[in-house]
């Protein structure tokens, strides 16, 4: 019965590794300059319906939550040192556990991003 679920994507069934039901479901709706300020949860994927996202992102070990507005942390210097990623419409983005992140619209964008139980996640 699970497996016929839809949230979870074909190519993310992998064996027990993460849980296919979601905690968090969040659909999205951005103009350009907006964006996730810096933080980190368990896995999660977002898809990109329309639009460009550029993603900051640093490993467990660096991992911080911020209330500076992305479009700030994008202008800092700080935000040079991070590994980034552009996401384009049509695509997926898998975030791991424990992974920060912070998100800057681009363009204009629209997507859903889907939050995954801790419980079957080997980093937890």
């Amino acid at each position: 019965m699970l497996d016929d679920f839809p949230i979870q994507p074909e190519w993310l069934k992998l064996d027990g590794l993460v849980d296919p039901m979601p905690i968090a479901i969040q659909y999205y709706v951005g103009p350009p300059g907006s964006g996730a300020p810096s933080h980190w949860h368990c896995d999660a994927w977002n898809a990109l319906a329309y639009g460009r996202k550029r993603w900051f992102l640093n490993d467990p070990t660096q991992a911080m939550f911020s209330k500076q507005p992305v479009s700030e942390f994008a202008r800092a210097g700080a935000a040079s040192n991070l590994r980034q990623c552009v996401q384009h419409a049509g695509d997926v983005m898998f975030v791991p556990c424990g992974w920060g992140h912070a998100v800057l619209n681009e363009l204009e964008s629209v997507g859903v991003a889907v939050e995954l139980r801790a419980e079957f996640n080997l980093f937890v």
